[in-house]
């Protein structure tokens, strides 16, 4: 839909494991060469943890890729809800070998005849089991089984077990400390950081050929950031949706604003109005508004009682994406004192009189929820916060 308007050749965030648009963080490239140094190493277990969206399948595309040369050959298994059987069958067809028979033994019998073969020609082999967290304890049994399959010197196959965190519970049963104590190489894939989000953005926009021009500001990505914990699957999908509404909307610059939409979209928020409890609402009267330009917003206002000073230390945004005002008053936290410092320091900020501003609900001490018909840019320019 916003492809064309946004001079993309095709969507940039899409939740596909497209191998073109693979970017390779910190954490991914360890992960990748822990991987790499176990097959070679000859371990015979490795394991691959990461939580859902972190980019397990990433790595293993990557890797099965780098793989594909005359001194390997590679198997992936993505779906391993299946019988011990079933599971052989499958890992026989993905080698190209027979897979017809019913019977575990015959059909362990022709995959140790493959891996004989392959050991003699200088080949290694290597087995990924993808969403390993899924397999019942009988079929791991008969996974380690097929790691039986050794010569004197080496492991005559490579088993490869990534799965969400649920597999190292899984692991961590008695009856399969045999498998857990195998595993030689273990690697627990973590979240991309603030400024490699940055990146994976610009990197996925400049793959899907990018012309027309559109940006996501500093705070739009520190937004993107804080509300999807880096994980590359919960960015896509945020990206996505505020690439849509800033194509709505006729801009090509994507702000904290469209972010917050965006979030408040993905989660089914209100759009301009959260409900709070016990909450101060700042309004400004009729009279100071800008007809039609002004409309109902809110935030919430972290009031932090200290001596000095009182002042506006900045912004920052809670589980949601919601933005938080933080304020520093030197009254003590007693509610009509309190109000009054964070309304002076409103109405400073916004360039209004105080008159303009009244309370028009309940409060808390700590934590005001302020509502206030205010254009964002109002916000942005007194408080450093992009629309």
């Amino acid at each position: 839909m916003y492809t064309k308007y946004f001079g993309f050749k095709e969507k940039p965030f899409t939740l596909t494991p497209n191998p073109r648009f693979i970017f390779l963080s910190k954490h991914h490239k360890e992960a990748f060469a822990h991987l790499l140094y176990g097959i070679n190493s000859r371990y015979g277990f490795i394991e691959l943890i990461g939580e859902v969206g972190t980019g397990k399948t990433t790595v293993l595309r990557t890797l099965l890729g780098q793989l594909q040369d005359k001194n390997y050959r590679t198997a992936l298994i993505f779906n391993p809800s299946l019988t011990g059987v079933e599971l052989l069958r499958s890992i026989n067809n993905e080698f190209g070998i027979d897979a017809s028979s019913h019977y575990a033994n015959e059909l362990l019998a022709v995959l140790n005849r493959f891996l004989l073969e392959e050991n003699t020609n200088g080949r290694t082999v290597v087995l990924v089991i993808d969403e390993a967290q899924n397999l019942d304890p009988a079929t791991l049994e008969q996974i380690r089984l097929i790691s039986n399959l050794e010569t004197e010197d080496d492991k005559l196959i490579q088993i490869i077990l990534a799965g969400q965190p649920e597999l190292e519970h899984l692991l961590a049963k008695p009856e399969l400390r045999q498998i857990n104590q195998r595993i030689a190489v273990r690697y627990r894939l973590s979240p991309i950081n603030m400024e490699e989000t940055r990146a994976y953005i610009r990197h996925r926009m400049e793959v899907a050929g990018e012309s027309g021009g559109v940006s996501f500001s500093r705070y739009a990505i520190k937004y993107i950031y804080l509300y999807t914990r880096g994980v590359p699957r919960m960015i896509n999908i945020l990206c996505d949706r505020a690439l849509l509404i800033a194509y709505g909307d006729e801009r090509r610059d994507i702000s904290a604003g469209i972010v917050s939409r965006a979030i408040r979209e993905i989660l089914n928020l209100p759009r301009n109005r959260f409900t709070a409890q016990r909450a101060v609402a700042v309004d400004l009267h009729p009279d100071h508004r800008a007809a039609g330009r002004l409309r109902p917003m809110q935030f919430a206002v972290r009031v932090t009682p200290k001596g000095g000073r009182d002042a506006v230390e900045g912004w920052t945004r809670d589980e949601v994406g919601r933005p938080v005002l933080k304020v520093r008053v030197a009254v003590a936290a007693a509610d009509g004192a309190a109000n009054a410092a964070v309304l002076a320091l409103l109405a400073k900020a916004l360039k209004r009189p105080k008159s303009a501003l009244r309370i028009v609900a309940g409060h808390t001490a700590r934590l005001k929820r302020i509502e206030a018909d205010l254009d964002e840019a109002d916000l942005a320019r007194a408080f450093g916060e992009p629309a």
